[in-house]
């Protein structure tokens, strides 16, 4: 450590003249001050004087040379410092003590990405530094850290935010933003960096998205586009913030997508947006739009009226139809009219409603669809709203708010990384010795496995096994199931291709969800194969898709390094907030919205 990094030796005897000046006087019972050190000879009488350029008087202490410190002195650390100063001090009779001023704003830059005020950042470092004694900083400095971050942004922000994706993706030629200004305003924005354009590559098939309030102080909407990855957890493939939720917003955002993506996703899950709803048959072209089941049955209570023993059986009636995963859409229909003449219901106007955009919500019309059971509902794109709260606060500026998504992306990427090694370095217990199931654990993912593993458990314990026919290449099996109370039965029809060695069953899981189901690998079991058909292995489920990358946001796209993160501490605060933030233009050409009313605003001010 290089101490000319925090003063040189005249800072250190300015500061010390200050400080004997302050402490020489006291008052006496007259309320005068008196001076303490009359009649006495003080360290710097000892001293040659001097006067600098401008005027400041100053002196250098005579000691001995193996004490005296001098410009270009180094130490291997704080401590070695520490002591060297107070030697120092000791000979020339004047304390020490370590600056605190350059702390203050460290600790809350580092904190910033967490969306957190000066109050809760001094009570984390006060926590995490064993008391508020060694913190190095008030409160009131903290507080002051955070006033100084919302005074430097100002209106800036929108430009300051554009000017660090144009930054990243510089630095990073896979990184994708694209933004749209009307009249000087910012009204959209979209990012994926690479990570999420190799998670979209893998695991697109099927996305969802929802727009969440209440993330940054302009009321922008801001619009994570979800996916689910090999180990069945939600990832971010794209995001956007734009001003209001119009048709023509989504449409531009969706364009960004497919410009970024180039491949359109197979299943699109929302809820009943007018504005998606608009927006996606327009770009999304070859996609199949869906709205989310749960939203339209949560209505449902409210929409729908009768007695209570009659709205409890209807419920149950009416869920049976709408989240199975084996009845073909005639099947629904059949069984929907049954039920609302059952319960008196022809004539009401919602269900209606809802039963005439049946192809855009029930289960039923895409169970012959690829991946069609891997999301039904938007219930991830709602956890990944919370999940983001977590980090990020209505009070941010549009980049603080960027800190914040990077904060939250690291987090989840980290889970992914954990995952992984998880998979590659340990083995899951086996339920038995057979060869199927030992390929699979070495074919899945850790958590994956598992789901194949219990429809092997299942397929030993619960299913029965009969061969009815051949014609031909194609082999005909009836696989019955007993359910969990062993009393009923449920069959399913397994057709084996020997020609091509491609199996089919009624269950339609593989389709659905893009693993074997029990049926299938009880037929397999019962010829002795003891590897699953590379027909039935989805490369979606398998491992070490997705390279581990947990680096830092910005040590990827080189906002910041080691050594500058080494050195902030001996930096002015605005070089700390230009380090934070990038550079605050003098005049913007790209000003945040004004007016922007949406759900999750405040009022007032």
């Amino acid at each position: 450590m290089d101490r000319n990094d925090e003063y040189s030796d005249i800072h250190l005897i300015e500061e010390f003249i200050e400080d004997e000046e302050e402490d020489s006087y006291v008052s006496d019972d007259n309320g005068e001050n008196v001076n303490v050190n009359d009649g006495m000879i003080t360290a710097a009488e000892e001293c040659e004087t001097f006067l600098s350029p401008g005027g400041t008087k100053y002196w250098v202490p005579n000691v001995l040379e193996n004490v005296k410190l001098a410009v270009g002195d180094t130490f291997g650390s704080i401590e070695e410092a520490d002591t060297a100063y107070r030697r120092y001090a000791d000979e020339v009779g004047f304390d020490v003590r370590q600056s605190n001023r350059k702390k203050n704003k460290d600790g809350f830059v580092q904190t910033s990405g967490a969306s957190i005020g000066g109050s809760k950042a001094h009570n984390i470092q006060a926590a995490l530094k064993g008391g508020v004694e060694n913190v190095g900083a008030t409160l009131v400095d903290y507080k002051n850290a955070s006033r100084g971050m919302i005074t430097y942004v100002g209106t800036k922000d929108a430009q300051m935010l554009i000017n660090l994706m144009m930054k990243r993706q510089k630095y990073a030629p896979e990184f994708f933003f694209e933004y749209k200004v009307v009249e000087g305003e910012l009204h959209a924005i979209f990012w994926a960096d690479e990570i999420s354009r190799m998670n979209y590559k893998e695991f697109g098939d099927t996305i969802s998205f929802d727009a969440t309030y209440r993330t940054n102080r302009h009321a922008y909407n801001f619009v994570p586009f979800i996916a689910v990855d090999n180990h069945k957890r939600s990832i971010v493939v794209g995001s956007a913030l734009i001003s209001n939720e119009d048709a023509e917003n989504y449409t531009w955002v969706l364009q960004a997508f497919l410009k970024a993506h180039e491949k359109q996703p197979r299943f699109v899950i929302t809820d009943q947006c007018l504005g998606m709803k608009a927006a996606i048959p327009l770009v999304f072209t070859e996609s199949s739009h869906r709205f989310c089941a749960w939203h339209i049955m949560d209505k449902m209570p409210g929409k729908v009226t009768m007695s209570k023993d009659d709205n409890i059986a209807f419920k149950k009636r009416i869920n049976r139809l709408v989240w199975s995963t084996h009845i073909g859409a005639d099947e629904f229909e059949n069984e929907w009219e049954r039920a609302i003449k059952e319960f008196g219901l022809e004539g009401h106007e919602w269900l209606k409603d809802i039963y005439s955009i049946r192809e855009s919500w029930i289960s039923a019309y895409y169970r012959d669809e690829p991946m069609s059971g891997l999301m039904r509902t938007t219930s991830r794109s709602e956890s990944s709203h919370a999940y983001f709260r977590l980090f990020a606060s209505f009070k941010n500026d549009l980049v603080r708010f960027l800190r914040a998504y990077d904060s939250s992306m690291e987090k989840q990427r980290n889970k992914h990384a954990c995952l992984e090694f998880a998979t590659r370095n340990t083995f899951p217990r086996r339920f038995s010795p057979l060869g199927i199931e030992r390929h699979a654990s070495k074919v899945y993912t850790r958590i994956v496995f598992f789901d194949v593993q219990k429809e092997i458990r299942k397929a030993i314990y619960f299913c029965g096994l009969d061969f009815m026919s051949q014609e031909g290449d194609l082999k005909t099996y009836n696989v019955a199931h007993k359910k969990k109370n062993l009393m009923t039965k449920v069959s399913y029809e397994v057709i084996h291709n020997v020609c091509t060695n491609i199996f089919t069953c009624e269950c339609n899981m593989f389709v659905r969800v893009g693993l074997p189901c029990r049926h299938i690998l009880k037929v397999l079991m019962n010829d002795g194969v003891d590897k699953i058909p590379e027909g039935f292995i989805s490369r979606r489920w398998t491992r070490a898709l997705i390279p581990v990358q947990v680096q830092a946001a910005r040590a990827r796209y080189g906002e910041i390094d080691v050594e500058k993160q080494t050195l902030i501490n001996a930096k002015d605060r605005a070089e700390a907030l230009k380090d934070c933030y990038g550079d605050a233009p003098e005049d913007p050409e790209v000003l945040p919205a004004a007016g922007i009313r949406n759900k999750g605003c405040r009022r007032g001010k």
